[in-house]
């Protein structure tokens, strides 16, 4: 299995912290995670985009990032255990 760690950052991040991680990574997102390593939510290179057109701080926490991107009708992320079947996850 592929080690995940060079995709994540903390909520307390900045949002230089992820551009960085977004560029590391090289996938165009990072995963924002908990000290418990659950899945919070996901910051893309659009996200960070929109933020700096918006003339977001490169000092702006990744918490507030995601609270600019908040759905009611999704307030966590939809996960599955990597056992899940194809035809489960469709």
């Amino acid at each position: 299995m592929k080690n995940i760690e060079q995709y994540c950052v903390r909520p307390s991040a900045s949002l230089r912290d992820v551009i960085g991680c977004i560029d590391r990574g090289r996938l165009g997102v990072a995963l924002v995670v908990s000290d418990e390593h659950y899945l919070l939510g996901i910051i893309t290179d659009g996200d960070v985009r929109r933020a700096m057109l918006d003339s977001v701080s490169l000092e702006t926490s990744v918490e507030a990032l995601l609270g600019r991107k908040c759905d009611p009708a999704y307030p966590v992320p939809v996960t599955a255990p990597v056992t899940t079947s194809h035809d489960e996850l469709i």
